[in-house]
This record gives structure tokens, C-alpha cells and sequence, in this order.
């Protein structure tokens, strides 16, 4: 294919690609044809087009006639398989000494097997030659290439099969004791289907051109057109414009061949980590049958346009050609981001000067702009997408929303070491009587409408990304703060030369900053719902931004068991369930509408669980040191009391069935039986009572979770137990609403990032020996205010056990003599589950700023129950093994995403 990436230098001419590939082609002789028509927009034949066929290596050709039609004939070809390969994870992992990596071609072609060390170096390597079709198993002993062990830590294996090319990782550890979650999976099946990955990278495919002489088209590409017999394709070409998109009034509009249609845009954010994955491994992380479903379902939710912070893999761009060009009269319209390099050393000045950062952005953006166009190919490289991109999208690119949320330092920075450039001049656009950072920002959206119109002879809408804590309004309220202390504004930036116009886009939830809440005058706002100051503040923020569109560019609530922010709307930030996760973002949406925005970008597709979140990052590990080597954890684990990671409209599951094991009893009066299991977001039990629960019992189960020999004797009614405990559930039969304790020591409530609120006189954030001592509601303070305190410790009940699967946010689940309790790892202070590590107190390295755990190996979890007089604890500890593998998941739709569905059902698209 490397050839033709070559047609796009030629200077008087342009190519309308079509790749197809096949879920299968039966032919075993004989011959099979495909035939179709090529027209215009208007259905008038395109006669001299270039036909072709590339399967399996092979090209087949044929030009359109003078109506438009073609016609290609195939002979006596095989049976052939979507995928040219497949690849398991490697086995054992982690290892200690070799591991294998399964494969499986389904053809002849080279193999070349390389590892790479986690900063991208590589450090083996192995060709394997041509070889045929068959299973294979690669070895790697866990040295370097010149036969020296490898420290510790987490490598990158690549195996590259012809053009096509997988990558993957694996954890060397220090001692083979380390286990994994199990799956079921043995070496000794050979390859196994369920551990088989599909390769992502297209490598057959039909190819369409056309003269640019006479016609000026957009290049098609598809690879999602099973051929089994002799097939018609035809094709409809779309006529390039010169300004394809553009800024009218509030809206962005697109050339509908006679006029600009302006368009409401209900959108959704894309993010790139799935389970086990972080933003650096972008290239591999999201599998090409996960961007098929997930374009599919977006356009079926109701979405009309997809926002993509950096550039992803070629494998995302063919897939939404491909969605796009099956629905033409619904398209899905992408906004491509173009990330602007975070602070990674905050001691170092200079990293705080955007000026800085000029030529690397610079840089960024015409990669990203020749990616679009299907104009580059990137060599293989660690922390970013990379790959051939042949697909040409731009006729579905609304616009480009460059840059992140910038912190108000990065703003104080630039502008006091760059006083005196207080304007800009570009070829497309300028400004004066500005900031040094404004004079910036408007450098940048120059050099992108620049070099697209120059390379590429189109404009299109552009806007750098912003956020409230830098709007251009004052907010009296928040004075004790940084929130409002900086400000960008290119409000009045000059668009005389860039005719497609500039946006203002804006990340805007209704729980932060704090004037979101406390400005009196955003208070007085309601809508259908009630009060509603988050609607206060859009108003306001479009009154500001009355000479150009005003977009949304983030927007949601997180449906996780904690909240890191509280809202007088009860859109908090986070403490919802799923059907008020998605209440509450069609409740925002409605809202951005009655704003007069031009829409808004929902956040976010898929739950992330590598991310943190301020207000339960101090209880979280990032990892462990083995040896001199960090190995990360924090993403092989979702922790459901964290926000930031549960803004999903869909959540990555456990796939397998829990496995429950009994514990052993030292008398079975209160219960007859007791189990415990776990995975990756919950310790769960299984209890059965001698006969069924009658509504007004009440029962009260203790958690021991590590040194048996500390922890509280005693629970409420003075009841004695034998296992010390530091936790205690509280459950009264017939209510909503269960209580959940935790030891006066051992509470963290108040123990935040920037400020304590905690009582240290009685709070040690340590388990201790105590022996009536009170038990205290578990609580999350983010704020060192009254207002700001979440009762987490409120967990809700259900009198269903068959609702387990589909309750998020229930804890106790009861029918019969039967209970199921679950409890998030971070309210048992697991810091991290994976290692069996607790929090076993803080230290603090800046004065209280930020607190780092003290973790102690949990030697099990013991557990005592009380109900009326009597007591009965368990006489040994449930433990599990530890994990470095991502367990096994299975997506599943929140109830969330069926209620977004239907409200976006009624918000149209037409302004």
C-alpha cells in the first residue's frame, strides 16, 4: 500500500478511495463481479474514474463509462479471513524467568517479534522470517539482546505480521509468586480463542480515483462491505467546498451543495484508555471492532457529532468513513482535538511559558491536519497514536478545538515573562489590545487555519479549549481562591480573512467552581426541573459571547459512589446512580439550548479507570516499587467511589461469574453460611440466615480488613466480637437505606488536598486497638465547609437479589433468607486490591498540600455478624491473589445511555 499513498504528491489530481474488506469471499472457481455506478451529488455519472481492488495483495482495475458504471471480474479466488492474524496475551504473566506469546496466521508472510522497555526503547528483538500459515508460540526469555536480565517492570511486546501489527504488554516480576486474576486460560490448549485479539490494521481493500481536471471530490475509503457473490456498489462522490463548515450566528453550519444549514450539535466525548490502559498507549488500546460498535451506538443513541481530544489510530478514521458513508443523510461530524503538552515539571520555570511550546505545537498541528487528510504516515512510537493514514475524513471534520483547560499559572506565567506582546497579525486572523497568553492562543488558531488552507485549499471553524476557571466574567464570590484570578478571551479576535470564523468552547459542569453555586444572581435561575444556577451561568457565559458561537465542549455527571462536589441543582459530582447520571446530562443539554449555545459535547463515552480524582486520589497507590522499577497499578482496578472515573455512558464489567468461598463459622446460629468473593470493583459476601428475613430485623456484619490484633471490640448494644474490625455495616430489613460505619481512628473524612478538616486529636487515619470507642458515619468532605460533606455511608438497599446486576448503586441486596452485601475497595481504605494493600496512615511531604498513604499487606478480610443478642464470627480470613492483568470485562450499557437516548430523541438537531 506504500505506493499509493504516493497519489496524494501528485499536484493535478486527486483519488476517491474504497477499501473493502471481507467477513468472507467463498469462491472456489468460476468467477465472481462487481459492478455499480459512480455519480455527483446531483446523480449525474462520473465517467473516467479509476476502479480498483486490492485483496490479499492483489490489484484489480477498471475505469467508469460514460454512464457512470464499472464492472470488476474476479477468478477462481479463495477463501479468505477478515483478519491476516491473531495474538494472545502472553503466558505467564507477569513471569519471572520466559513467557510465550500465541499466535495465529491464516497466511503466509514475515513476523518479526520485538519488546520494548515502558520508555519505548527497544530492547529485543527477533525476526522469524517468512513463515506459513499455522499457531506459533514466541519465547522470550525476559533478556536484552545481548542476553542481560531485565529489571522488574512493565514491557511492550509488538508482533508485525506483513503490514499489520500488534502491540501488548507484560509485567516481569521479581518473584513468581505473583498470580494473576484467573480466567480460565491454559498454555496447554495451545491458542486459545478467548485470549485471541483481532489485529486492527486494514490490509486489503478496493481503491477508487478520479481526475481532479474535471471533478473535485472527496476520497472515499470502506472497509465494511462483505462481499459473497457477484455485488453492486455504487457510490455517491461529495463535491469538495472551500469552507465546508462555517460560524453562523449561534451555530456552526455545514454547505449543504446550496446553502449553510445550521445545526444543534448533541455530541460526545471520546476518550482513548480502556481497562487497563493509560492515555500513552492510545495506539493499541481501543480494538477496531470497539470503534465500530461504539460509532454505531453513538449514531443510534442520537449523537450527531463525536469530539477526539489528540489523534487517534488510523483504525478510528476508516471506521467512522465507513459508519459515515453508510448514512449519508445522518452523518456523525467529528471535532478533532490537537492536545497541547501538559507541565511535567512543575519546579522547571519554563514549562509553565506557553511560548515554550510553540514549535512542538506547531508541530502537532500539521500532523494532526495531514492525518485528517489522510496524508501522513507516522512511525511506530511510544506515547502516541501512529500508523498509515490513508483515510481522508475532512469532509466530515466540523472543526478542530485545539489546546486542553490550561491552569491559571500556566496564564500568570506567560503573561509576566512575555510583557509587552499584547497583540497578534497573522496571515487568517489577529488581535490586539490582548494578554501575552491571548496574543498566543491566536497565534495558534492562525497556524491552523493557515496551513490547512494552504495545503489543503479548505477552511473550517477552530477554537482553543477553555474553561470556567478562565472565562472572561468576574465572580465576586470567589475570592479564596485562584479560580477566577486568569482569563483568556478572543472574543474579539479579527475574522476578515478566515471566513469559516472562530467558536468559543467551553468545559462547563454545574458543581465547580464554586461561584457555579454561590453567585446569587446565577441562584435565581430555574428551568422544568427547579433551580437550577448552572443554567445561571450559560446564560451568562452566552450573553458575554454574543458575536459567536458559544459550544459546550464538556458537560455530564458521574454516576459514582462518591462525590467530589456538591451542586444546588443535585447535578453533584458524583453520589448519582445511572438513571440520574443520565437524567441529569439530558437535564444539562436541554439546558445548553435554552442558552442559545450551539450545543454541547457530553462527557463521556466510556468510564476510564486510570484516572484520578482529587478527592479519593489520596487513598489510591499508583503502583508498587519492584526492585528499582515502578510498576503501575491504578489502572487495573475501577473504583467506583471515584468520579472522574464513572462519567461513562457505558462501564467495562467483570465478565466471569463470581466465584465464592466459604468461611468457616465458630457457631451457625445467626447464619448458616457465610461466603466472600471479589473482583475488580467490589468485596462482596453471600450470607444465608437460618430462616427468611422478616422486614424490621436489623443486622450488623464487621469487617476486619487487616493485623487481626487492631481494630474495635465492640459494636452498638455493647456486643462483642472477636475479630477487632474497622468497618461495620448496619442493615435495618424493610428500608432503603443501609448505614455504614467506620472506627473514629480510622476515619479520613476532612483528609483532602489543600486543606485538612480532619480532628486529629481522635482521627489517626490508622487502624489502632480501641474497645468501645464510637462508630462514625462514613463521610467525604471536599471542602472545609458545612455544605460540602457527602454521606457515602448511606448505602442504599434493594429487596431483589435479582437486581444485583443491574443496581449500581446498591450495596445490600435481600429475598428470602438470602443477602448479598458489596462494598467498593475504597471504602474498606483498600488503597490498592490488586496487592492487597491498605491505608495504614499518611504521610505528608509539602505541609499538607497533598498526602501520600502508608499501606500495610492486608492478611485477609475476617468478618463478625450480629443480629438481636447473638454474635458469630468467621474463624479464618477470606484473601484472594494478586493481579498485574487487566481482569476480563465485559461493556455494558448504563441504564444511563437508554435514558440519553430518548431525551436526545427530542432535542433536534435543527436550531
Amino acid at each position: 500500500m506504500g505506493n499509493l499513498i504516493g497519489f496524494y504528491n501528485i499536484t493535478n489530481k486527486i483519488f476517491l478511495w474504497l477499501v473493502l474488506s471481507f467477513i468472507s469471499l467463498y469462491v472456489n472457481a468460476g468467477n465472481i463481479n462487481i459492478t455499480g455506478t459512480i455519480k455527483d451529488p446531483l446523480g449525474n455519472p462520473v465517467a473516467g474514474a479509476v476502479i480498483v481492488f486490492h485483496q490479499s495483495g492483489a490489484n484489480y482495475t477498471a475505469n467508469s463509462q460514460i454512464d457512470g458504471s464499472y464492472a470488476i471480474s474476479f477468478v477462481g479466488v479463495k477463501e479468505v479471513e477478515e483478519t491476516s492474524f491473531v495474538i494472545g496475551q502472553n503466558v505467564p504473566n507477569p513471569f519471572s524467568s520466559g513467557t510465550l506469546v500465541p499466535v495465529r496466521v491464516n497466511r503466509s508472510g514475515s513476523l518479526l517479534f520485538s519488546i520494548y522497555n515502558i520508555m519505548g526503547q527497544k530492547i529485543y528483538e527477533k525476526s522469524y522470517g517468512f513463515i506459513g500459515a499455522g499457531s506459533y508460540s514466541l519465547e522470550w526469555s525476559g533478556n536484552t539482546q545481548t542476553g542481560l536480565p531485565v529489571t522488574p517492570g512493565i514491557y511492550v511486546y509488538r508482533v508485525r505480521f506483513g503490514e499489520e501489527s500488534f502491540t501488548g504488554k507484560m509485567v516481569k516480576s521479581d518473584s513468581a509468586a505473583v498470580t494473576i486474576m484467573s480466567d480460565g486460560m491454559s498454555m496447554t490448549d495451545g491458542i486459545n480463542e478467548n485470549m485471541l485479539k483481532s489485529a486492527s490494521t486494514v490490509n486489503s481493500g478496493m481503491i477508487f480515483s478520479v481526475d481532479v481536471s474535471k471533478f473535485n471530490y472527496y476520497p472515499i475509503v470502506r472497509t465494511d462491505l462483505p462481499i459473497s457473490g457477484d455485488t453492486v456498489i455504487n457510490f455517491t462522490m461529495a463535491q469538495k467546498h472551500a469552507v465546508p463548515y462555517k460560524t453562523q450566528g449561534n451555530f456552526i453550519a455545514y454547505w449543504d451543495y446550496s446553502k449553510y444549514q445550521p445545526i444543534f450539535l448533541k455530541g460526545i466525548n471520546l476518550g482513548s484508555s480502556t481497562p487497563g490502559t493509560w492515555p500513552g498507549e492510545i495506539a493499541y488500546a481501543i480494538t477496531a471492532d470497539q470503534y465500530k460498535r461504539w460509532i454505531e451506538k453513538m449514531g443510534a443513541t442520537g449523537f450527531n457529532s463525536i469530539r477526539v481530544y489528540t489523534l487517534h489510530p488510523p483504525i478510528f478514521y476508516q471506521t467512522l468513513a465507513n459508519y459515515n458513508e453508510a448514512h449519508p443523510d445522518k452523518p456523525i461530524y467529528l471535532f478533532q482535538g490537537i492536545w497541547l503538552g501538559e507541565v511535567e515539571n512543575r519546579r522547571v520555570a519554563s514549562e509553565w511559558d506557553l511560548y515554550n511550546r510553540t514549535t512542538t505545537f506547531d508541530t502537532d498541528i500539521e500532523e494532526v491536519m495531514d492525518c485528517i487528510h489522510g496524508n501522513r504516515i507516522i512511525a511506530e512510537r511510544p506515547g502516541k497514536a501512529y500508523g498509515s493514514y490513508q483515510t481522508d475524513v475532512s469532509r466530515w471534520v466540523m472543526s478542530y478545538i485545539i489546546g486542553r483547560e490550561m491552569s491559571p499559572q500556566e496564564l500568570d506565567s506567560t503573561n509576566s515573562h512575555h510583557i509587552g506582546t499584547n497583540s497578534f497579525s497573522g496571515s487568517k486572523v489577529s488581535i490586539s489590545g490582548v494578554t501575552p497568553t491571548e496574543a498566543w492562543i491566536t497565534g495558534r488558531v492562525d497556524k491552523v487555519i493557515y496551513f490547512e488552507a494552504t495545503r489543503y485549499s479548505t477552511e473550517r471553524p477552530v477554537s482553543f479549549s477553555s474553561w470556567p476557571t478562565l472565562d472572561p466574567l468576574t465572580h465576586p464570590t470567589e475570592v479564596y481562591t485562584d479560580e477566577d484570578d486568569q482569563k483568556f478571551d478572543l472574543n474579539n479576535i479579527d475574522l476578515t480573512n478566515a471566513p469559516a470564523g472562530y467558536f468559543a468552547s467551553f468545559h462547563a459542569y454545574p458543581y465547580f467552581p464554586n461561584f457555579m453555586n454561590d453567585d446569587p444572581n446565577y441562584k435565581l435561575e430555574t428551568d422544568a426541573c427547579g433551580s437550577n444556577s448552572y443554567l445561571g451561568y450559560i446564560k451568562d457565559l452566552k450573553q458575554h459571547y454574543t458575536n459567536i458561537p458559544l459550544i459546550i465542549g464538556e458537560f455530564g455527571v458521574p454516576s459514582s459512589w462518591g462525590s467530589a462536589h456538591q451542586a444546588n441543582s443535585g447535578m453533584h459530582h458524583g453520589g448519582l446512580s445511572e438513571e440520574e447520571q443520565g437524567n441529569y446530562n439530558v437535564r444539562m443539554m436541554m439546558n445548553i439550548k435554552d442558552a442559545d449555545c450551539g450545543g454541547g459535547m457530553m462527557f463521556a463515552w466510556m468510564d476510564e479507570w486510570f484516572k484520578p480524582t482529587w478527592i479519593v486520589q489520596y487513598m489510591e497507590s499508583m503502583g508498587f516499587y519492584s526492585g528499582p522499577t515502578f510498576i503501575t497499578t491504578r489502572q487495573l482496578w475501577h473504583n467506583l467511589c471515584s468520579p472522574e472515573q464513572n462519567f461513562g455512558l457505558i462501564s467495562f464489567d467483570p465478565s466471569e461469574s463470581l466465584q465464592f468461598t466459604p468461611y468457616l463459622l465458630d457457631k451457625a446460629d445467626v447464619v448458616s453460611n457465610l461466603q466472600a468473593s471479589y473482583d475488580n470493583q467490589y468485596f462482596q459476601l453471600s450470607v444465608t440466615m437460618p430462616s427468611n428475613i422478616t422486614a424490621g430485623d436489623t443486622l450488623r456484619v464487621a469487617f476486619d480488613t487487616y493485623k487481626k490484633d487492631v481494630g474495635e471490640s465492640t459494636l452498638p448494644g455493647n456486643k462483642q466480637i472477636a475479630n477487632r474490625a474497622e468497618f461495620m455495616l448496619e442493615i435495618p430489613f424493610g428500608k432503603d437505606t443501609a448505614n455504614y460505619y467506620v472506627t473514629q481512628v480510622y476515619n479520613l473524612k476532612g483528609l483532602t488536598p489543600r486543606f485538612l478538616a480532619a480532628d486529629t486529636i481522635v482521627q489517626k487515619f490508622k487502624s489502632m486497638v480501641t474497645d468501645g470507642k464510637p462508630w462514625v458515619l462514613m463521610q467525604i468532605q471536599n471542602e472545609d465547609r458545612t455544605d460540602a460533606i457527602q454521606n457515602i455511608g448511606k448505602i442504599k438497599m434493594k429487596n431483589s437479589l435479582q437486581s444485583i446486576t443491574t443496581a449500581n448503586h446498591h450495596g445490600v441486596f435481600w429475598e428470602g433468607n438470602k443477602l448479598r452485601v458489596r462494598i467498593p475497595w475504597t471504602m474498606l481504605h483498600f488503597s490498592d486490591p490488586t496487592q492487597l494493600e491498605v491505608v495504614n496512615g499518611f504521610t505528608t511531604p509539602d505541609g499538607g498540600w497533598n498526602w501520600d498513604p502508608i499501606r500495610a499487606h492486608s492478611d485477609g478480610i475476617a468478618v463478625s455478624i450480629v443480629k438481636g443478642g447473638n454474635v458469630v464470627n468467621t474463624t479464618n480470613r477470606y484473601t484472594w491473589p494478586s493481579w498485574l492483568v487487566t481482569p476480563s470485562t465485559v461493556e455494558r450499557d448504563k441504564a444511563s445511555l437508554g435514558i440519553v437516548k430518548q431525551g436526545l430523541s427530542e432535542i433536534s438537531d435543527m436550531p
